[in-house]
């Protein structure tokens, strides 16, 4: 029965592939000869308030002027509890004033889930964000059926104004701040190469501290897997 499911899910990307449905040939991506890149998003930018993120959670902390605040230790461990944090959907903001830069990134240009912003009597707002995701067995499985290599994970994201902190599966992928300011800075999508390995079949954590510094707040984000793809696809395999 398995298999069958396998198969039948593989015939389906096969068609949706072919026809341009799933997924966008990129570029850049070094593959081997006769292959060409292809990303298929895992978690994509929320364009609606009736797209629900499954499993997320967030905490919101606020930093006074000259105050230091305390992040929760191993909040990118999977067995951290946060059972008492509050539940969101994509993206999360406050006082959106740069709506205009937003829409021409094709990405909600208002929040979903409030994050208050910073910037009274200097105080910095800050997120502390939990994503849990599953990659079914099955597209790790129809993939390695197909041949293909997953040959990049790209986190992209839009951040108004810091990304302090990034994890996935507790292993830190970013650690220096990526700093932002002004409207053209703040909705310029960041893409970031992270560690493939750090992807696994199953249930997967995303995990990330961002800050906002005043006048406006704002988060969202997407990530997607860069797969090595035949140029040509067989009929065995479709």
């Amino acid at each position: 029965m398995l298999l069958r499911i396998m198969d039948v899910y593989v015939r389906i990307v096969c068609v949706l592939v072919v026809l341009g449905l799933v997924g966008h040939v990129t570029a850049h991506g070094k593959c081997d000869d006769g292959e060409y890149p292809v990303r298929y998003s895992i978690i994509d930018y929320a364009r609606t308030e009736n797209i629900e993120v499954s499993g997320m959670k967030y905490l919101h902390l606020i930093k006074g002027r000259g105050e230091n605040y305390k992040i929760p230790q191993e909040y990118f461990v999977s067995d951290f509890d946060d059972s008492d944090w509050n539940e969101a959907t994509l993206p999360f903001g406050d006082n959106i004033i740069c709506a205009n830069a937003l829409s021409k990134q094709s990405v909600l240009n208002k929040f979903v889930t409030k994050w208050p912003k910073g910037g009274a009597n200097g105080s910095k707002s800050v997120l502390i964000v939990r994503d849990e995701f599953v990659v079914p067995n099955l597209v790790f499985d129809a993939l390695k059926k197909r041949g293909n290599n997953v040959n990049k994970l790209i986190f992209e994201y839009i951040v108004d104004n810091d990304m302090v902190e990034l994890a996935l599966n507790g292993d830190h992928l970013i650690s220096k701040p990526v700093v932002r300011d002004n409207c053209d800075g703040v909705t310029k999508p960041v893409e970031q190469i992270l560690d493939v390995t750090s992807l696994k079949p199953g249930k997967n954590l995303l995990a990330m501290h961002v800050v906002d510094r005043g006048t406006m707040a704002y988060l969202n984000y997407k990530l997607s897997v860069e797969i090595c793809q035949p140029q040509k696809l067989e009929c065995d395999q479709c």
